[in-house]
């Protein structure tokens, strides 16, 4: 099932009471589903868990989302029906309370390390 120039996307997103974004559907030429996700948020607004479905309804993928909050630190974990991945995104912080180096580290495994300057006027 391929794709070309004159395919139309249409995307449906709904969102809650509190404008947390709870499912997004897209659809291709009025009637392929190719995108089906539904989000799942803690007390304190935080996404804590995304749920991929298939064109029938049926979970497809789960990704959950854990922040630790001693520090700035944030773990997420990917769970699916094919693999078990887990993404951590180490922070250091400047005055501002903005990053200014971030370790991505992929199941254990340092894998990307990004180091920004920001001048304040």
């Amino acid at each position: 099932m391929g794709h070309n120039d004159d395919d139309e996307y249409i995307f449906y997103n709904t969102y809650d009471l509190n404008q947390r974004l709870i499912e997004t559907l897209a659809i291709r030429d009025a009637e392929d589903i190719i995108a089906w996700e539904r989000n799942e948020y803690d007390n304190s607004n935080d996404l804590i868990k995304s749920i991929e479905l298939d064109q029938y309804g049926e979970i497809s993928n789960i990704t959950e989302y854990y922040y630790f909050r001693d520090g700035p630190k944030s773990v997420y974990i990917r769970k699916s029906n094919d693999s078990n991945s887990m993404q951590e995104f180490h922070y250091t912080l400047d005055d501002k309370g903005n990053w200014i180096n971030k370790v991505n580290i992929n199941n254990g495994q340092p894998k990307y390390v990004y180091t920004r300057e920001i001048k304040y006027l």
